[in-house]
């Protein structure tokens, strides 16, 4: 993690990439929150 970029590698070479913005992760047009309505 590098600022409020993330990057991620798992064992079999898949990498996903993101922005961190107010605990939300904005990854491939999606958002990831840990909080619910």
């Amino acid at each position: 993690m590098e600022g409020d970029h993330i990057k991620y590698v798992g064992d079999t070479g898949f990498t996903a990439d993101g922005e961190f913005e107010d605990d939300v992760l904005y990854h491939a047009g999606m958002f990831l929150s840990p909080f619910l309505n």
